[in-house]
């Protein structure tokens, strides 16, 4: 679990390298430190939806495809 947690972090870290806009969903019942973190790496906008309505997840959207 650790080498693939490494693995996706150093990704992340280089897709943001890019500069392309991202947004991370998280879709677990509550709101995940590991997905957050994952955002942070990727240098995106966390958006956990236990605590997201339809509106903040279209605006968000919106956002990250403008």
């Amino acid at each position: 679990r650790e080498a693939g947690e490494s693995d996706a972090t150093k990704t992340a870290r280089n897709f943001a390298l890019l500069g392309a806009k991202s947004l991370l969903i998280d879709t677990s019942p509550r709101p995940s430190p590991r997905a957050a973190d994952l955002a942070t790496s990727l240098a995106a906008e966390y958006l956990p939806l236990p605590h997201a309505d339809a509106g903040r997840l279209a605006a968000s959207v919106a956002r990250h495809t403008q």
